[in-house]
């Protein structure tokens, strides 16, 4: 009798630990600070691939090639994340590839869809555009 109480506390427990360690991650300032790439982190090695810098002073930069194509401010509200950037529209499409010296400002909305240690799933609006993105932290 006592073996088979020992053993339901013992499962009762262990389920318990379960339970907490799945907690849901928030999306914080903090937990955004640092580097981030898009669709696999294999990408935070390679410079062609956009990289995604959260500062914690507000601030957001986008580079490739190792060079900043555009800047901008960030927030959190509501659980998203408002983006004002900065950029060519050539960052944005190929098609524009020649309007580099024309800068425009994107209100960008981000909504994040499954948040884990270092990398999380999102829905981002530029206008009426849409595109579901994974990012994984390089730092």
């Amino acid at each position: 009798m006592f073996r088979k109480a020992f053993v339901v506390v013992g499962i009762q427990m262990l389920i318990a630990a379960v339970a907490f360690g799945a907690e849901a991650i928030d999306l914080t300032p903090k937990y955004l600070d640092g580097t981030w790439t898009l669709r696999q982190v294999e990408n935070c090695g390679l410079k062609e691939f956009e990289h995604i810098a959260f500062h914690r002073d507000g601030t957001i930069e986008t580079s490739r090639h190792g060079l900043v194509d555009a800047l901008g401010f960030w927030r959190l509200e509501d659980g998203l994340v408002r983006i004002h950037l900065l950029a060519s529209p050539a960052h944005y499409s190929d098609a524009f590839k020649d309007l580099t010296d024309r800068f425009d400002s994107f209100l960008i909305t981000v909504m994040p869809l499954a948040v884990d240690k270092d990398a999380f799933e999102a829905v981002g609006a530029i206008g009426e555009q849409m595109q579901r993105e994974k990012l994984f932290r390089c730092e």
